[in-house]
């Protein structure tokens, strides 16, 4: 987890768009991704999901956390 991390710090776009302006990048070794946005002056990590779970409980997770809407990408 800890690369991952670091990996987002150094490249914040590197984790392809997945829902909206969520972000993910996947944890190595591990079925689990890292759900982030980012805004001009920070990166929000607003979940770790295990990504074989079904992909629209994920999305709505998600915008329960925004309480709003998102895209799919």
């Amino acid at each position: 987890m800890d690369a991952a991390i670091a990996l987002i710090v150094r490249h914040p776009h590197a984790g392809p768009a997945q829902f909206g302006a969520f972000r993910r990048i996947l944890i190595s070794r591990y079925p689990y991704g890292i759900f982030y946005v980012v805004e001009p002056t920070r990166i929000v990590v607003h979940g770790i999901f295990d990504t074989s779970r079904d992909r629209e409980q994920i999305k709505q997770l998600l915008e329960i956390e925004l309480d709003e809407p998102t895209a799919d990408i």
